[in-house]
């Protein structure tokens, strides 16, 4: 929510994956090698999809209980919907399994109104773990992990004003809002999230006013718990509680929390007055050695908009880029002011830097963007094997005029530059680039390999402001660099699902994307969310009930007619400072290979994933099948833990143009020991072969979709090795434990509509 309260296949190594990908152009006319091609969307329930008419935009998803909007009745005496939880947060595990968890979950309880209802109804957000199958992903298998919503009450909450009212319900510890990074280890921590109450409450009605805090809870996901099967567990707690900070990984392993909210509407504190009015301004180092949080100290406080883009640098400091959501108080933070200019952060010194005002003298809007993406381009080496630059894309998303943000989202997009000098000095500079192709307010970035970025999902305007007026964007977009700094936006293929807040899309071992999410709030602040439409909305308007399906976009480099490069056997461990050996399947390929890269295992929330970067190695030899490249000893550009490495193949392309063609990634771990869990998981290289037309096996019906331009089929493996052999698969077909399930929201605080807009996170 923004600002206004408002496995993998895990196949063993060596096994081959035979695509099914229509051939270059399709039946439509649509040249796949210019727009890809999404999946048919498909869910926990395996509902069947019916592409959309006149009347469905978008399409409908069918089950026998469930239908399109993924809930039914819930057996509490309360009535409590159960639905299927979205992928609002997704996780890349090393193993290939997907870690995901919910959003805003209880809004569809809401009978009259969000504002006086969901501190009551609200229930902590559920996580599950996919284990995609992609052969045929109708067939992927989801699991229920132990402690699935991840409350631990081991943490002390914040002091409330008077009539604070409880709810008596799971709703005081949800995973939503919280922030996350993979550890170097491959597990996955959490901090911060979210507390519903109301305050105050009218005791006895399950009414008042809607209010929420972040709380101080870290928790760890360890995937090798629970038998393999992966389980939360707590970790040690922090001294601020925070909804929507942020998390960056630090060149010694150690982690760095930055803003968030203590309370969301009412933010006063009468312990600590100093603090009131605005956003949590102290920072926090956490330690995975200890599980124990550290107060920076006074130097390292600064006022940052909830959920900042931050990113670790070069040079091991850590940028903010003039970017995040906004909300704090009544939409906005009285200092808020100082969010337009960029800093960097120095974790040995712990304090701040300035770096002026990106977007300055370009013909972008300069200063703070909201609900954005912003996007680590491919940190490129310089002769020497150094690194000393970094290079930001930002796009779309709303400007701060209105401060703290308008309603209409911009179209423009701009890359900021952080060069490191020979002195050590800082210098930030800013280039405009093409528009994208329609302004986009909360849209989901995704950085290839090839170092293309992805837009997907979002609306053409702000849905925090009157939830289910907005249109949905399904045009998905794709920014090509030119080479010189700038780069330009071209439209790709259209997805099936309106997916607008909560959305996300994260890169997938196999060069593929997992797009997913979509969790909006209640219709206007008002009634349940389980109306496609608000009376009088725009045709086309987004769906008002959350999408917990899933469809996979296929880049347009798999269409290109150059084949695959295969990675060999490849060693997982890979060590700071020393030459690395990647061997491909054919001497030919080795010498086509352009570039090797490492991309960080994806983590990623409210469009944010502070670990998030590309890092290309420089090839200092080839010898027959085998490349040899160096790995820096910098552990700011490559802080320890999971990445996927691929190698990338140019050739020319049908057209004549050349074209860069990506491997199947190999999973490996950087200057860290690699856990037992993750290992032999690897997805083998996808061969290009004939299309094979994919089909839904569910109550007979068939959906044929190969040589459709929005639709193409998956990757096959071989049936006898297709999935992974998990030991307890639990699909809702089969019944979900209740006692691992819960739910969570947030809301809007007191005014749906006021002279101040509201927003939800």
């Amino acid at each position: 929510m923004r600002k206004y309260l408002v496995a993998v296949v895990a196949v063993g190594v060596g096994l081959t994956v035979w695509p099914m990908i229509p051939s270059a152009a399709s039946a439509d006319g649509s040249d796949l090698a210019t727009k890809g091609a999404f999946s048919i969307p498909f869910r926990e329930d395996r509902a069947v999809y019916a592409a959309q008419t006149a009347d469905t935009p978008g399409g409908t998803l069918t089950g026998p209980e469930r239908g399109d909007t993924g809930c039914k009745a819930g057996p509490e005496a309360d009535g409590h919907l159960d639905c299927l939880p979205a992928g609002a947060t997704q996780n890349v595990l090393a193993d290939g399994r997907i870690l995901y968890w919910n959003a805003i979950e209880g809004g569809e309880d809401v009978k009259n109104g969000v504002v006086p209802e969901f501190g009551a109804v609200a229930r902590n957000d559920r996580s599950r773990v996919l284990s995609l199958d992609y052969a045929d992903p109708f067939n992927s298998s989801w699991h229920v992990p132990l402690n699935a919503d991840g409350y631990f009450d081991n943490a002390p909450k914040e002091q409330p004003l008077p009539l604070k009212q409880e709810s008596g319900v799971p709703n005081d510890g949800s995973l939503f809002c919280s922030d996350q990074v993979q550890l170097a280890n491959g597990t996955i921590l959490t901090a911060g999230g979210t507390d519903y109450y109301q305050d105050p409450g009218v005791p006895g009605t399950g009414y008042g006013v809607a209010e929420l805090e972040g709380i101080r809870n870290s928790r760890i996901f360890d995937p090798a718990a629970d038998d393999g099967q992966g389980a939360w567990r707590p970790s040690g707690a922090m001294s601020y509680g925070r909804w929507y900070p942020s998390l960056v990984t630090l060149p010694n392993g150690n982690v760095f929390v930055a803003s968030g909210v203590t309370k969301l509407i009412k933010p006063i504190y009468p312990d600590h007055p100093g603090d009131s009015g605005t956003n949590v301004k102290q920072t926090e180092t956490y330690n995975p050695a200890t599980e124990a949080w550290t107060y920076n100290g006074p130097t390292a406080d600064r006022s940052l908009p909830l959920f900042p883009r931050l990113h670790l640098l070069p040079d091991g400091h850590v940028y903010y880029g003039a970017a995040g959501q906004s909300f704090n108080p009544d939409g906005q933070s009285y200092d808020e002011a100082l969010w337009h200019i960029a800093a960097s952060y120095d974790p040995a010194a712990g304090s701040w830097a300035d770096l002026g005002l990106p977007g300055l003298g370009t013909m972008t809007e300069p200063g703070f963007r909201g609900s954005t993406f912003q996007q680590m381009l491919p940190l490129a080496p310089n002769a020497d094997g150094s690194y000393s630059s970094a290079s930001f894309l930002t796009a779309g998303g709303v400007t701060a005029i209105p401060s703290p943000g308008s309603y209409v989202p911009t179209a423009t997009s701009r890359i900021d530059t952080v060069t490191i000098g020979s002195d050590g000095k800082e210098n930030l500079t800013s280039a405009a680039t093409g528009s994208l192709g329609r302004a986009r307010w909360y849209s989901a970035g995704v950085t290839l390999p090839t170092g293309q970025v992805l837009a997907f999902s979002g609306a053409d305007r702000d849905e925090v402001v009157s939830p289910g007026q907005e249109h949905p964007i399904r045009q998905a977009e794709m920014f090509t660099p030119d080479g010189s700094g700038g780069g330009t936006w071209s439209d790709i293929a259209m997805q099936n699902r309106r997916r607008t807040y909560h959305n996300n899309a994260v890169l997938l071992p196999t060069g593929q994307v997992l797009v997913g999410g979509h969790a909006p709030i209640p219709n206007s602040y008002g009634k349940a969310m389980n109306n496609p439409n608000v009376p009088g909305a725009p045709f086309d308007a987004s769906n008002n009930f959350r999408d917990a399906s899933f469809e996979i976009y296929n880049p347009t480099y798999l269409f290109t007619g150059v084949s695959r490069p295969e990675i060999d056997d490849q060693d997982p461990s890979v060590p700071y400072g020393q030459s690395m050996t990647v061997t491909v399947r054919s001497p030919d390929d080795a010498a086509a290979i352009e570039k090797v890269v490492l991309v960080r295992n994806p983590a990623e929330t409210h469009l944010v994933d502070g670990d998030q970067r590309v890092v290309e190695l420089p090839i200092v030899s080839r010898s027959g099948t085998q490349l040899h490249v160096d790995v820096t000893d910098n552990q700011a550009v490559l802080p320890a833990g999971p990445y996927m490495l691929f190698v990338i193949k140019g050739g020319a392309g049908a057209d004549g143009q050349h074209v860069q063609v990506p491997s199947v990634a190999k999973q490996v771990f950087v200057g860290t020991a690699v856990p037992g869990w993750a290992r032999g998981h690897d997805v083998s290289a996808l061969s290009a072969t004939a299309a094979t037309p994919l089909a839904h096996p569910a109550k007979g019906v068939s959906a044929v979709l190969a040589g459709s331009a929005q639709h193409a089929a998956l990757p096959a493996v071989d049936p006898a090795l297709a999935r992974v052999a998990t030991r307890r698969r639990d699909p809702l077909t089969t019944g979900v434990p209740l006692a691992a399930v819960a739910g969570a929201l947030l809301l809007p605080g007191l005014w749906a509509v006021t002279r101040r807009r509201r927003r939800l996170g």
